[in-house]
């Protein structure tokens, strides 16, 4: 007898398009909420069917399959990633930035920036001190946000750098934070189609969940309606592909993944 069909998914207000059609749960899948690090600790260890997982780590380890037309990606800006630069500090001058722990995909995007659009070398990446804000540390010139956070946090001591926009400058084609991966050989039961269908509740569902999610982070009704259907996309068609092949090639060039890896796609339903 089929068992439950377990899905992981981010809690940020990214995620809630395509998760909306999802929640309720009865109906042959869960779904479970976890930070983009725990997601993939979890899919790793066979804790969940699939999940919602920063897209660097398809090419990190074999054995996974991409769920076909979904992804988080991004065109033009992201809002939800940035890198907070001290004031008064150039860009092209940091030394020592803090990375996102939750996201392995966000700070490659970071590196790759700094590296091949900017030209830096010999930069110091961290990781910020366990309980303390990155904001607080004197010895950063920049630190990453990502999700809720990194769309709401405002300090006039720190100017916002979106990666998204600087991704769009630089290759000109959408950038995806995220795919939802399985391991080959799951049997998703149609959950894979059911989180297609999903998606597209949620796009219908744009007002109703910008005011359910995103208002109570303090974005207006209209911002929250503009990020979630403009902002964020949620296809992985031939062009986000493309957008995902350039990034991958960069993170090759940086020891940041292998070499050799093609897209493999589920579709045993």
């Amino acid at each position: 007898m089929p068992g439950i069909v377990r899905i992981g998914c981010v809690p940020y207000l990214c995620s809630k398009v395509p998760i909306h059609g999802m929640l309720g749960g009865g109906q042959g899948w869960e779904v479970v909420f976890a930070t983009p690090a725990e997601l993939v600790a979890m899919l790793r260890d066979g804790d969940l069917d699939a999940a919602l997982v920063p897209a660097i780590e398809y090419f990190l380890r074999p054995g996974y399959a991409i769920l076909p037309d979904m992804s988080i990606n991004s065109r033009l800006e992201a809002w939800s990633v940035r890198l907070f630069v001290r004031d008064g500090t150039d860009l092209r001058k940091v030394r020592r930035v803090a990375l996102n722990p939750n996201s392995m995909m966000s700070n490659a995007l970071l590196r790759i920036l700094l590296a091949k659009k900017y030209g830096l070398s010999g930069v110091e990446y961290v990781l910020p001190t366990a309980g303390k804000d990155p904001a607080a540390d004197a010895t950063l010139d920049a630190f990453l946000k990502i999700g809720d956070a990194g769309l709401t946090f405002d300090n006039p001591a720190w100017k916002a750098v979106d990666l998204g926009a600087e991704w769009w400058s630089f290759a000109r084609l959408p950038f995806v934070f995220a795919v939802w991966l399985t391991k080959v050989g799951t049997d998703l039961q149609g959950a894979d189609k059911r989180l297609i269908m999903s998606k597209r509740e949620g796009l219908r569902q744009v007002a109703a969940l910008a005011r359910q999610y995103g208002v109570p982070l303090g974005l207006s009704e209209r911002k929250a309606i503009e990020y979630m259907s403009r902002v964020i996309g949620y296809d992985l068609s031939n062009v986000e592909l493309g957008g995902l092949k350039t990034f991958y090639r960069y993170a090759v060039q940086m020891d940041m993944a292998e070499e050799g890896r093609e897209f493999v796609f589920y579709n045993r339903s």
